[in-house]
């Protein structure tokens, strides 16, 4: 699980990142597409991710109480109030 974990998040960072992420470890052969040149591309797509995860998470669970209701809602309240972008001007 923790392998499939570190893959997905290198394939989600391969979107954003410039070219700076190895294709191996040592590796020569750096890999990014750059989205964090756009402010505005990199907050729709982070947005999109995000919303994509929030849909599988809560698509695939069920609340058995008050607090399994509340706390996922609190969590993404949390970490969009924490992640407000600094758009430049």
């Amino acid at each position: 699980m923790v392998g499939l974990l570190v893959a997905s998040h290198w394939l989600l960072d391969l979107v954003v990142h410039a070219p700076d992420l190895p294709l191996a470890p040592g590796g020569r052969t750096l890999l990014g597409l750059g989205l964090w040149n756009s402010p505005a591309g990199t907050i729709v797509v982070e947005l999109a991710i995000f919303a994509l995860g929030v849909w599988l998470y809560l698509r695939t669970t069920v609340a058995s109480d008050r607090t399994g209701m509340w706390a996922p809602c609190s969590l993404i309240a949390f970490l969009l109030l924490i992640c407000r972008p600094k758009l430049r001007r």
